[in-house]
């Protein structure tokens, strides 16, 4: 499967998604929307620019927290706890 994480940095709904794929250890190219992207393909994702942006095989999701409960669903090791 393949992942690639669009965030800005700074932003909490990033940071949360970015948590979320570093505890559960899942592997993911990440884009820092101010470094070097392509623009193009952002849009095609994302028509209002907005971040984050999760790609899963070519399919965009939009909300972090349906990233999270997506992730959580799909990576079964090292489940989040939640209180």
């Amino acid at each position: 499967m393949k992942l690639v994480f669009y965030y800005a940095a700074g932003a909490n709904c990033c940071e949360r998604v970015r948590w979320a794929l570093d505890y559960k250890r899942v592997p993911y190219d990440l884009v820092n929307l101010s470094g070097a992207h392509d623009e193009n393909h952002l849009r095609s994702i994302s028509p209002f620019g907005r971040v984050p942006i999760l790609e899963i095989n070519g399919t965009a999701l939009s909300e972090s927290m349906a990233m999270v409960e997506l992730l959580e669903e799909i990576y079964l090791s090292r489940p989040l706890n939640y209180i």
